[in-house]
């Protein structure tokens, strides 16, 4: 083999390995990822019989670059990935609020209809899923604005200011039932900023 084939030989191998490569590498320093390359270059370079010593030096050189490339590439994507992913777990937060919600307005209604006094007793699950109900669709018409959709963490900000909106001048309304809807809003509105801190790391 030539060193000219060494090095192409290298170089592909580097991509490949650096392809096999755990998510979990990515996230070490730059310098373990360079001592791994290391280990995968010499490694395949002692496949490989009857290279020369420049042509197994010229592949590990090659090896190592092409590996180091392909990381940095795969490294500058994971803030994509992250917040790919972050943004499917809140998307599950909204749902699982949704449908709960759901269930408890459908559960009022169909009461409603049967006896009304008996369901008004019970009220509160239904009012609290109507809260979150309007929340949860306050939120998705921040994040699927037209010209200037919502990141999850401007989505936290709102959340946040809401929240202590809420907290320093709750309302006080002579209708109870406004008064009721306002603190069950305060509190959907919570429940998603704490998601959002979990899945934010804040």
């Amino acid at each position: 083999m030539t060193k000219n084939d060494a090095i192409v030989n290298g170089r592909e191998s580097g991509k490949a390995a650096a392809a096999s490569v755990s998510e979990d590498v990515l996230r070490q320093e730059v310098s373990v990822m360079r001592a791994l390359a290391v280990e995968w270059a010499f490694r395949a370079a002692s496949v490989l019989t009857g290279l020369r010593r420049d042509a197994e030096t010229a592949f590990s050189s090659a090896f190592i670059e092409a590996f180091m490339v392909e990381q940095q590439s795969r490294w500058n994507a994971l803030p994509d990935v992250k917040a790919a992913l972050d943004a499917e777990r809140f998307e599950r937060s909204l749902e699982s609020m949704e449908r709960s919600a759901r269930g408890a307005v459908a559960k009022f209604t169909t009461n409603l209809a049967e006896n009304a006094a008996y369901a008004f007793e019970w009220a509160d699950a239904a009012a609290a899923g109507a809260a979150e109900l309007k929340v949860c669709a306050t939120v998705r018409a921040w994040m699927s604005h037209e010209t200037k959709p919502a990141t999850l963490d401007v989505v936290r900000q709102e959340l946040a200011r809401q929240v202590r909106s809420g907290a320093r001048f709750p309302k006080h309304r002579t209708s109870a039932l406004t008064n009721l809807m306002a603190q069950n809003e305060l509190a959907a509105q919570a429940s998603l900023l704490s998601d959002l801190d979990g899945i934010l790391g804040r």
